[in-house]
């Protein structure tokens, strides 16, 4: 076990292959271009089709896994990401206006990153430190 805890949103994940990564001693390793951009794609299709109230309900677990791929070495899988982003910004439903400003203000507040391998314990890794 690890001496440090990850930060809240990420103490729900027991499995990390669940959100498209692996861990390899004690760091997240974002899988291959091919397979991001699968799960990327597949969760614009659904993200399309949930209302805003559910999206909010997820937005703990949904934005740092959308914001980790962000990271990612292939330029394909950034853009399927800011595709995600734009397909949530788009949305028009009665909790649509919280959305977008949450989305917004995670985006702004959240610490960029540029390696496809994320340290758990490395506090400017958007996964580590406190």
């Amino acid at each position: 076990t690890r001496s440090k805890e990850a930060p809240l949103a990420w103490k729900q994940f027991t499995d990390w292959r669940s959100m498209g990564a692996r861990v390899l001693h004690d760091r997240i390793v974002l899988v291959e271009a091919y397979e991001a951009q699968g799960l990327l794609s597949f969760c614009e299709f659904l993200l399309r089709r949930l209302p805003s109230s559910h999206i909010l309900g997820q937005w703990p677990i949904l934005f740092p896994t959308i914001n980790m791929y962000l990271a990612h070495s292939a330029s394909t899988v950034r853009q399927a990401c800011s595709s995600l982003f734009l397909t949530i910004l788009a949305k028009s439903d009665a909790d649509s206006t919280m959305l977008q400003r949450l989305v917004l203000q995670s985006m702004a507040t959240s610490k960029a990153t540029s390696r496809t391998t994320l340290d758990l314990d490395d506090p400017v890794s958007p996964t580590g430190g406190r």
